[in-house]
């Protein structure tokens, strides 16, 4: 039997490059935490924050954010009727707007805006990836019978709405994305005090080799 004597620390009283292995050690340990944190309590209500007020649906935002490619975020769904007229009033001019929003049914003399349905759709293929490049816009006009050249303006104004839509879902995808990667760094971007102080919180009252090792409460005898 031999009897080894060494010295134990406080974290304190540690060599700098073993307390930079100790704030390494629960940076990692707690980053899936963190993460999920920072993404429910910012990155994803801000996302329906921005999304909502531009018009666009908010019930299915998935962000992909694993800084690999084919990472990103995305929006689906059906555009409200409001949205719709969010979306319209910003993105056409006054020709257009008036085209889409004043036209009627030439026999039902009802809004042919309120049987149009604008949907975000995923485009196919693209299963595994949520990003900028895999969403796109599909139009529905339950108009009932009629003849579009009866009311060129009106699909010509749509036309022009849904292309606007697909232009600015892909910069506002990207935009989003930028965002919540920049909430998440943050969340990491703390100062070497900073982070003593998570170390002391996750090894209170604990001591240590040299090299940074906690020391297990079992590996200590009492006299």
């Amino acid at each position: 039997m031999r009897t080894l004597t060494t010295t134990l620390y406080s974290y304190s009283e540690l060599p700098e490059a073993s307390k930079a292995k100790l704030r390494e050690k629960v940076q990692e340990e707690g980053r899936s935490q963190r993460y999920d944190y920072v993404f429910d309590q910012e990155v994803l209500p801000n996302g329906k924050a921005v999304l909502a007020s531009l018009g666009y649906p908010t019930d299915q935002v998935v962000y992909s954010l694993g800084w690999v490619q084919g990472s990103g975020m995305a929006f689906y769904g059906a555009l409200s009727r409001e949205g719709l007229g969010i979306c319209a009033r910003r993105l056409l001019n006054r020709s257009h707007r008036n085209s889409l929003f004043l036209s009627k049914h030439p026999r039902y003399k009802t809004p042919l805006l309120d049987d149009v349905t604008l949907t975000l759709a995923k485009c196919p293929g693209t299963a595994l990836y949520h990003h900028w490049n895999t969403m796109y816009a599909q139009v529905e006009c339950a108009c009932g019978p009629m003849d579009e050249t009866e009311r060129p303006g009106f699909f010509s104004a749509l036309t022009v709405l849904m292309d606007a839509i697909e232009d600015e879902i892909r910069q506002v995808s990207r935009h989003l994305e930028a965002e919540g990667y920049e909430a998440l760094e943050a969340e990491w971007a703390w100062d070497a005090a900073r982070w003593d102080e998570e170390v002391l919180a996750c090894y209170p009252d604990t001591e240590f080799f040299a090299d940074g090792t906690p020391v297990e409460a079992d590996w200590l005898e009492d006299d």
